[in-house]
């Protein structure tokens, strides 16, 4: 499908929504390519998610859009907030974001699977939380408004965005 459908370059971001095996509430909700990937393959390079994530999709628990959000963190080069499963190594490669064990299921309140670092980031697009607890602003006012707080890519997760499309795909972002 992609290699039939794909357009652009690293910089241009191309969308899949499709029904995957099984059906809304089965399963796999998106996936993604990473920038560093586009060089090996770049019809591959894109996001892809089920349509029944999108707002007022019948994925339940996941259709308010933030499925596209989180797949658009990895297309940009954010990794899970759980990235290794372990309270200690490197994780998603982002300072600011505690280290967390395992991924979320639900809105748990005060979710803490790596004492010490602070709660779980259940809030943040790159955990898998219900959409309902990723409640803040979205990707676009990231790069665009600034100015909004809270949000729910962290500073560090910002830097690391500018910090792999620039690298990876030409795109460079103002500071």
């Amino acid at each position: 499908m992609k290699t039939l459908l794909h357009k652009g370059g690293a910089q241009d971001l191309n969308v899949y929504t499709v029904g995957f095996k099984g059906g809304p509430g089965k399963g796999l909700l998106g996936y993604a390519t990473f920038p560093s990937s586009y060089e090996v393959n770049k019809t591959d390079d894109g996001v892809v998610i089920q349509y029944a994530t999108l707002p007022g999709g019948t994925y339940a628990d996941y259709n308010e859009g933030k499925t596209l959000t989180h797949e658009l963190g990895h297309w940009l080069g954010l990794y899970h907030t759980f990235q290794g499963d372990s309270c200690s190594g490197d994780g998603d490669y982002v300072d600011d974001t505690p280290p967390e064990e395992t991924p979320t299921a639900g809105c748990p309140k005060n979710k803490d699977t790596c004492p010490g670092g602070g709660v779980d980031p259940i809030h943040n697009f790159m955990d898998y939380s219900y959409d309902s607890c990723i409640y803040e602003a979205s990707f676009f006012a990231v790069l665009c408004l600034p100015f909004l707080t809270p949000l729910q890519f962290t500073p560090g997760q910002v830097e690391r965005i500018k910090q792999q499309i620039g690298v990876y795909r030409g795109i460079e972002l103002p500071d």
